[in-house]
């Protein structure tokens, strides 16, 4: 017995939901936003950092899984709009990534700011793929 038989997944609705969450990613870390913050308390220096293409790509590789993953979730609870997808990607976010993030706050010696902008960012990107992937899922091509 297959345990995703007779699953629906967008592939469509995942490349929008991957390409939102990759933009989103570019500007949240960008200098204008969160990066110099992001670089202070990481003890990194913004102006030194440098990524090739592969990191960037298999930064889209990762946000495909996400996107995946999310889609199962929310296709499993049945949710057929956007508002919905929302509302998964929280409770997705609250059990597994800001528990995650927090555990290791408490245990590491990385400024709680750091975790703000990383959750803060897990969650604006999971709640748009959220509602991309809910808004998106019976959507034919």
């Amino acid at each position: 017995m297959m345990l995703l038989q007779g699953i629906h997944i967008n592939f469509f609705a995942i490349l929008i939901a991957a390409a939102v969450y990759f933009i989103l990613g570019g500007l949240w870390y960008s200098p204008k936003v969160f990066g110099h913050c992001y670089c202070k308390h990481e003890g990194m220096d913004l102006n030194k950092e440098s990524h090739g293409l592969w990191t960037y790509i298999g930064e889209f590789i990762v946000d495909l899984v996400i996107a995946y993953v999310l889609a199962l979730f929310i296709e499993l609870a049945g949710v057929e709009n956007g508002l919905g997808g929302a509302i998964i990607a929280l409770w997705i976010w609250i059990g597994f990534v800001a528990t995650d993030q927090f555990s290791a706050l408490l245990w590491s010696k990385k400024s709680y700011k750091s975790f703000l902008v990383n959750a803060g960012f897990m969650l604006v990107g999971l709640l748009a793929m959220g509602v991309v992937i809910g808004t998106l899922k019976n959507y034919q091509m």
